[in-house]
C-alpha cells in the first residue's frame, strides 16, 4: 500500500467519526431532550391541578359547609327551640296556678238570702243554690258570706245530729260580711243558718 492510498482511507474514516460525533452531539435533534421537557411539564402540570382542586374542597366546600351549618343549628334551632319550650312552661304554670285555687285552704263565698244560700265563687258555685261542698279532711278552709236582704242570718256547720260545730255570729244589715275559718273533719256533715234552716242548708262532703 502506498502512501496516497493510506491518507486516503484515512480520510474517508475521519469523515464517518465526525458525522457520528454531529448525530450524538446536543444539537443534533435527535427529540431526547424535548421529550425531558414534555415530561417536566406534565408532571408540574399535574401538581397544579391538584393542589388547586385539594385547597378548593378544603376550604370550599368544607369549611363553608361546616360554618353555615352550624350557625344554623346553633342559633336557629337552639333559640327558637327553645323560647317555644319557655312559653309552653309559662303557660302550664298559669294552668296549675288555677288549679291551686281549688285546693288545700280553699276559699268560698256566699251570699245568703232567705230562699238560700247563692253561691258567689270559686266558679263550680257560682249561681248556684245551696250547693254541695267537696272537702278534704285535715285542710283549711275559708267561707265568706254576705247578707243579702237585710234579714238576720249565721253561717253554721253541723254534725249529722245537728250539733255546732263551727259558727259565725248573726248579721241583720244588708251587705254586711263575715267570715267562717275552719279545719275540715269527716263528723261535718251539713252548712246551714239557724234562722232559717229549711230553706239555708246544703251538704258538705268530706274525704279522708
Amino acid at each position: 500500500m502506498n502512501r496516497r492510498t493510506l491518507l486516503r482511507r484515512t480520510s474517508v474514516a475521519g469523515i464517518g467519526i465526525a458525522a457520528l460525533a454531529g448525530c450524538s452531539s446536543p444539537d443534533g435533534g435527535d427529540g431526547t431532550e424535548p421529550a425531558v421537557d414534555t415530561e417536566t411539564e406534565e408532571e408540574e402540570d399535574g401538581e397544579e391541578t391538584e393542589t388547586e382542586m385539594g385547597e378548593e374542597t378544603e376550604a370550599g366546600a368544607g369549611e363553608g359547609t361546616e360554618t353555615e351549618m352550624g350557625e344554623e343549628t346553633e342559633a336557629g334551632a337552639g333559640e327558637g327551640t327553645e323560647t317555644e319550650m319557655g312559653e309552653e312552661t309559662g303557660t302550664a304554670e298559669g294552668t296549675d296556678a288555677a288549679g291551686g285555687a281549688g285546693g288545700g285552704g280553699n276559699a268560698y263565698e256566699f251570699n245568703g238570702v232567705t230562699e238560700a244560700w247563692m253561691g258567689v265563687s270559686p266558679s263550680e258555685i257560682e249561681g248556684e243554690e245551696n250547693p254541695t261542698l267537696q272537702l278534704t279532711a285535715g285542710e283549711e278552709y275559708e267561707v265568706t258570706w254576705t247578707n243579702g236582704d237585710g234579714v238576720a242570718h249565721d253561717f253554721t256547720i253541723q254534725d249529722s245530729d245537728g250539733n255546732n260545730l263551727e259558727q259565725t255570729d248573726l248579721i241583720s244589715e244588708e251587705g254586711q260580711s263575715a267570715t267562717l275559718t275552719f279545719t275540715a273533719s269527716e263528723e261535718m256533715t251539713t252548712y246551714i243558718c239557724t234562722v232559717h234552716p229549711n230553706t239555708m242548708v246544703g251538704d258538705l262532703e268530706v274525704s279522708a
